[in-house]
């Protein structure tokens, strides 16, 4: 069968041999680039050959194959069966798969976490994927809007628990495709955003701790998206107790299809709710609500408190009851990919990208995904290194002291792509999962608690002591210290003395009465939360600079030579992973004055014209 389109306008192609033409399905192989006569033609070739296929009928042999369920969209039992599995006896109602979960967590603690899997979609479910996350952002968009216009015009926000049917009921009357995907997945779109417009009206009003939290915005499709099933939209085959490294496939609905998991453990329990989420590398992720028992079990140093210092040229310092100590050096993986990141999105600026009235090229599209996995490499590899190391802490020790860290206010100061580049923030929420699963004591040190000015030999408190101090000798007694070790020992010995571990009441700690909030701590109020009291100052916040120079070294920075100059000296100033006795220590401050080798004095030529005349 051979379909001829003819075009008498053809532009682009390339030169055929005798006896091709193009605009034939014959010429589409060796038409490159494909003219838009070889393309159409190829295309209706291929709606030919399917609906031929469909109207002869299906084989004999398709049946009980995956093909039969998801090509011909046959749902007889041998179909469904090769999907979806068999169905086991006793687990096919809600209420029975509920009630075997009862039991698998009877008489233990639990807790509600989620689960997260890869999925791998074919083309058409994901396809299918895709525009049912559209149609939730869509409504999502939709909520937002009207929002918006009814705060312009009255003054006040809407109730959008209320105006479902303008908003969704209205446009699914005119919009097939919003019609075709379900009522509910819809409806916990318009949820999210009632949810994101009550922590906004909570905030403004006062009821809820932590810094303020901003309108809700519209959602971008170009940041992946995601949408929520309730219990009864999805179905796992063979239950979630078959979820194995050979578990079942995971069924989504009718209007989307079948998808395989990657089951890399096994789930707890029977989910309550699934996330299918795209990120912006353009893989596909489900996580499940599930509850899960804790594993209470013993350190493999029973009664060992470790005191832990948090900081920029070492990841940690830590200080063991023991006598041990141990610095830990902070990989800096933003800080090694940065340049290569850098050449990937010059690569990206100069490719067509969408605008208005301009849609984006493919170039654009497939280098925005390098550029995507790139980014995601980087922050795997963040987080299994803070994961690995919180871990390792609550698999050894039995307590563990750390400091309260305002990482939202550092993360707007001058060196805040280090600070987040640290994971402070995963390292400590994973310490405070793992105690809790673990049954460990993690107790959190006041805000201003002066670690890094109190001599831990006499109990002196010092004066301010700006980042490139790294060594300083106590006044009083004349010991020398080195800053982190000396901030992990007194925070260890606040463990002993102040927490008194041994007490039944240490328990009662918790570890987000110390970490100011950190669900909600996104950087607001940054001067307020950084205002120390008169005798407790965080130097480490600040260098002394002015303003001037502080819009110099900015000017500096944004600089290509200065960015190569700034990795050139950190990587002369890096610091590998050491253990060292607590009669060895001592002071070792030459990698880190050569860390602030780029905090020189300016030359009088650099000044500004009115610092110069003064």
């Amino acid at each position: 069968m051979v379909i001829v389109i003819v075009d008498t306008a053809h532009k682009g192609g390339m030169n055929l041999p005798d006896g091709y033409d193009h605009g034939t399905t014959r010429a589409y192989r060796l038409c490159r680039p494909v003219c838009n006569p070889c393309k159409a033609a190829n295309t209706a070739a291929q709606g030919a050959r399917r609906a031929a296929r469909l109207a002869a009928g299906m084989p004999e042999d398709a049946h009980g194959k995956p093909s039969g369920y998801s090509y011909w969209n046959c749902r007889c039992r041998r179909c469904s069966i090769a999907v979806l599995g068999e169905p086991k006896q006793g687990q096919s109602t809600r209420a029975e798969r509920r009630a075997a979960s009862d039991e698998a967590l009877a008489g233990q603690l639990t807790r509600v976490v989620r689960y997260r899997y890869e999925i791998l979609p074919d083309p058409v479910v994901g396809r299918a994927l895709r525009r049912t996350i559209g149609a939730a952002r869509y409504v999502y968009n939709s909520a937002v809007a009207f929002a918006r216009d009814h705060r312009r015009e009255t003054g006040k926000y809407p109730a959008l628990a209320g105006q479902s049917n303008a908003i969704i009921a209205e446009p699914r009357s005119r919009l097939p495709w919003l019609a075709a995907v379900p009522h509910a997945v819809l409806s916990a779109a318009l949820r999210d955003a009632q949810r994101a417009q009550q922590n906004h009206l909570s905030s403004l009003a006062g009821q809820r701790r932590g810094p303020k939290v901003a309108a809700p915005q519209m959602r971008k499709k170009s940041h992946g998206g995601s949408v929520s099933l309730s219990d009864g939209a999805f179905r796992i085959a063979g239950g979630w107790q078959n979820t194995g490294r050979t578990g079942g496939r995971l069924h989504l609905g009718k209007h989307i299809g079948t998808v395989g998991v990657r089951w890399s453990r096994p789930l707890p329990s029977d989910p309550t709710t699934a996330t299918v989420v795209l990120t912006p590398d353009g893989r596909w992720w489900v996580s499940f609500v599930v509850r899960e028992a804790l594993a209470l079990t013993k350190p493999q140093n029973p009664g060992r408190v470790a005191g832990v210092d948090l900081g920029l040229t070492h990841f940690a310092t830590i200080a063991y009851s023991d006598g041990r100590f141990e610095k830990i050096d902070n990989p800096r993986f933003l800080l090694k990919q940065e340049r290569k990141l850098a050449h990937m999105q010059r690569d990206l600026a100069r490719m067509q990208g969408p605008t208005r009235g301009r849609k984006a090229s493919k170039r654009w599209d497939k280098q925005r995904r390098r550029v995507a996995r790139l980014h995601t490499h980087i922050a795997n590899q963040r987080e299994h290194f803070a994961r690995r190391e919180a871990a390792q802490l609550i698999r050894e020790n039995q307590g563990i002291v750390v400091e309260t860290l305002n990482i939202a206010g550092l993360g707007q100061s001058k060196v805040g792509k280090s600070v987040y580049d640290t994971a402070w923030g995963i390292f400590l929420r994973a310490l405070q999962e793992g105690s809790v699963k673990r049954g460990r004591d993690l107790i959190v040190l006041p805000r201003f608690f002066p670690g890094s000015r109190k001599c831990s030999a006499c109990g002196t408190v010092d004066g301010p002591k700006p980042l490139r101090v790294r060594s300083w000798t106590c006044p009083e007694c004349g010991a020398t210290h080195d800053r982190d070790v000396n901030a992990a020992v007194n925070h260890l010995e606040y463990a002993y003395q102040v927490a008194a571990l041994a007490a039944e009441d240490l328990t009662a700690l918790d570890l987000a009465a110390g970490l100011a909030e950190r669900l909600n701590a996104r950087g607001w109020g940054v001067g307020q939360h950084m205002a120390p009291p008169r005798d407790t100052t965080p130097c480490e916040a600040s260098n002394g600079r002015t303003g001037w120079e502080r819009k110099l070294l900015a000017r500096r920075r944004r600089s290509r030579r200065s960015a190569l100059r700034r990795k050139h000296v950190r990587n002369r100033g890096a610091r590998t992973v050491t253990s060292q006795a607590a009669q060895g220590v001592a002071g070792d401050a030459g990698g880190i004055a050569r860390g602030f080798q780029r905090n020189r004095p300016v030359k009088a030529s650099e000044l500004p014209r009115k610092s110069r005349a003064e």
